[in-house]
């Protein structure tokens, strides 16, 4: 049996995974923070490095395809926000559950998550970056609160099985 073999720039591992260090980072300063905290200065500059180089990895057939296809991206757009909007209900709402709340105050919990985080998309934007960074916070903002809307409207119709709250001090 004969084995290919491929020459591969040596960069090429380290940058194929990439996501795994960045999540290895990301669980290692969760899990031990101060490990972490010298670089606390530096996540900035590195982030805008990131961002450069993907940047600057773009071809400009790339821009050309994006072009082309403007509705094909707006709804790949709209679809992440909904998709990232759905999950901020339901993990609200599940979250809630696991931690023994009621059906009241997890659908509380649900509409608060999945209606909140688009002005904190803004908010965080608008401190750390130009003001035109906060846009597409402040765009969905207005999907969130139908969204949220909508399924309260939907759950007010709808009476919990449990109303019985755990008892608080």
């Amino acid at each position: 049996m004969s084995q290919a073999h491929v020459d591969a720039p040596p960069g090429s591992v380290l940058t194929r995974l990439f996501p795994l260090w960045a999540l290895l980072a990301g669980f290692v300063g969760f899990m031990v923070p101060e490990t972490l905290s010298d670089w606390r200065a530096a996540v900035m500059p590195l982030l805008g490095v990131v961002m450069f180089g993907m940047g600057a990895t773009l071809r400009p057939n790339d821009f050309l395809a994006i072009a082309r296809r403007p509705a094909l991206i707006g709804l790949g757009l709209v679809a992440a926000v909904m998709l990232h909007n759905g999950l901020g209900l339901m993990l609200g709402y599940w979250g809630a559950r696991a931690f023994g709340q009621d059906v009241v105050r997890a659908r509380t919990l649900a509409i608060e998550v999945g209606m909140q985080h688009s002005g904190l998309a803004a908010a965080l934007a608008l401190k750390s970056f130009p003001a035109a960074a906060a846009l597409p916070g402040a765009l969905f903002s207005v999907w969130h609160n139908l969204s949220g809307a909508m399924l309260a409207a939907w759950w007010s119709r709808r009476a919990p099985t449990t109303v019985q709250s755990p008892a608080r001090p």
